[in-house]
């Protein structure tokens, strides 16, 4: 449902970012013995000092990243990881050039764990980001301090000054994203940390300007709910697919139910036509991630019990019933842990999921 760039697109500017290392010596070993590597990839690995750096870099990050955006309870890294590895794999049945290949996937991964350390070990992770995607590495300080650090005008003024280059190039470059911006009432540097939901709208919007897609830590929309702000469409066009996405699926705690029956709905999702089909997506991709952030003021909206279910959801549903059931148990159990106090009851829950699989069934 998230837009993923193009390998291609990706590959260069990944590629050309500046990217070095205090000296080490040319002997330098990855994570794992070299002395026991038996597969392709780990000799790969073992005979190339960079990948031996990058594998080292992202065994350090991984093993701060299996604490959840909750910090407490397992995120859902063990999975991202495993498949990462599968994906990092097949590079060395890439047709085109092996070495590019594993560079791009190990970049790749250390940007997407870096982030997900980002409160956690911010310093390392930031350093990590300065090196692979430096243009981005003052939308991730942004974040970092609004989210860190109580208003002042010094965490203000740093906040501003890191976005206003940002926001100058949206105005000279992007008409249309610029428009949307005053729009929403955002018409000078200082209104984007005007709110928790200026700043998420700013963070997506002035993400444009960028030729890499951002990504919002998931425990920043977990300390402040109103950045889901930032996951909405504002467009209803393809710039709605170049929006910030986040890591939740990965640094939550795994809930391997709601995702199978995820699976199920977008197997059923009609494909929508024209541009407006990234706005729908996104959107659905926004009620997913308040489900999975508890975020129930606006799941059980004012209008929720009047929504009439199709007889298309409602027939995914019985067809589905066991999982659908064992993914209502999954959540009040998600729930009760993370969020005692929240007084969701199962009813409730199955009202969300039957919404959100009508949104995304009959949402075109």
């Amino acid at each position: 449902m998230r837009f993923i760039l193009s390998f291609s697109v990706l590959l260069v500017v990944i590629l050309s970012a500046p990217f070095s290392f205090a000296q080490s010596p040319s002997n330098v070993s990855p994570s794992f013995d070299c002395a026991k590597a038996t597969s392709a990839i780990e000799k790969k690995i073992c005979s190339n000092k960079n990948f031996a750096k990058y594998d080292v870099i992202i065994n350090t990050l991984y093993q701060k990243a299996k604490i959840s955006a909750f910090a407490t309870g397992p995120s859902n890294q063990l999975k991202q990881q495993r498949e990462w590895v599968k994906d990092r794999d097949t590079c060395l049945k890439s047709i085109g050039d092996v070495d590019n290949c594993l560079e791009y996937s190990f970049k790749e991964r250390i940007i997407e764990l870096s982030v997900a350390d980002l409160f956690t070990d911010f310093d390392y992770s930031i350093a990590q980001i300065e090196k692979l995607q430096p243009n981005s590495a003052p939308f991730y300080r942004a974040i970092h301090e609004y989210i860190s650090q109580e208003q002042s005008q010094n965490r203000d003024a740093k906040i501003m000054n890191w976005l206003q280059p940002y926001y100058e190039k949206l105005q000279k470059e992007y008409e249309y994203p610029a428009s949307i911006l005053a729009d929403l009432e955002i018409n000078k540097i200082s209104d984007t940390i005007s709110s928790d939901k200026s700043f998420g709208t700013s963070i997506a919007i002035l993400g444009i300007a960028l030729e890499e897609q951002l990504i919002m830590p998931c425990t920043a929309l977990f300390k402040k709910p109103e950045l889901i702000s930032s996951m909405s469409a504002y467009f209803g066009s393809s710039y709605d697919g170049q929006l910030i996405r986040n890591d939740c699926y990965a640094t939550l705690p795994p809930l391997p139910n709601l995702s199978n029956l995820n699976s199920k709905i977008m197997k059923a999702m009609p494909q929508c036509e024209g541009t407006i089909r990234f706005a729908i997506y996104r959107d659905n991709s926004k009620t997913l991630d308040e489900i999975m952030l508890a975020q129930f003021e606006e799941l059980l909206g004012k209008n929720s019990k009047d929504t009439k279910i199709s007889a298309n959801s409602l027939k995914l549903i019985k067809s589905n019933n066991a999982l659908y059931k064992a993914t209502i148990d999954e959540l009040s159990n998600y729930y009760l842990q993370y969020f005692p106090f929240s007084e969701i009851t199962k009813s409730q829950i199955d009202l969300i999921l039957k919404n959100y699989a009508e949104d995304n069934i009959n949402g075109c």
